[in-house]
């Protein structure tokens, strides 16, 4: 697994990634993720819940926007309308929200990397080895983007010199990984 503590997960995803695990289909290393609400741009538009996919952000309510806050139950009730449906990707496009790793995976981040940029660069890294990407379609995960207490035990900001500093030795580790990478 991997995820970030902002992201709710809906409350049949480990009995899905369990279906999917014995199922013949999906008995190779990949990735499955979970559709995202409505994000910032068009580039999304694939990860995005197959409910929402048409519609702009302008035309959506509360909580079906990336940057809405959504509880629980509202993810949950939802996710209750849908039977999931997975589709594999045409190319990688994942966040670091919430991703299920299956078994035979290689490393996808470097180990120097400190906190930024690792969801990108385990992409490109997941790209250029060629492994598929199972996307729940029409599952939604809850990633808070906005939750009021993200980085309140925290001086830093994304803004500040430290974080920037971190920030670029970070994605500078990343690029060289990614170079350095042996396709199989």
């Amino acid at each position: 697994m991997w995820g970030e503590i902002d992201c709710l997960i809906p409350r049949h995803y480990f009995g899905m990634l369990e279906v999917m695990g014995e199922t013949e289909e999906f008995n190779h290393p990949h990735i499955v993720s979970l559709a995202s609400r409505k994000m910032w741009d068009i580039s999304w538009t694939v990860v995005e819940h197959s409910d929402l996919q048409s519609r702009s952000l302008s035309t959506l309510n509360a909580p079906f926007k990336h940057d809405d806050y959504i509880t629980q139950k509202e993810l949950d009730d939802f996710n209750d309308k849908f039977s999931p449906t997975s589709a594999q990707l045409p190319a990688i496009k994942i966040d670091g929200a919430l991703l299920a790793l299956r078994n035979g995976l290689p490393q996808l981040i470097p180990n120097n990397m400190h906190f930024a940029r690792e969801d990108y660069i385990a992409q490109c890294a997941l790209s250029k080895l060629g492994y598929p990407q199972y996307h729940l379609i029409n599952v939604l995960k809850g990633h808070n983007y906005a939750h009021p207490n993200k980085r309140t035990r925290t001086k830093s900001s994304r803004t500040d010199d430290v974080y920037k500093k971190y920030e670029f030795e970070s994605f500078q580790a990343g690029k060289l990984f990614i170079h350095e990478m042996e396709v199989i």
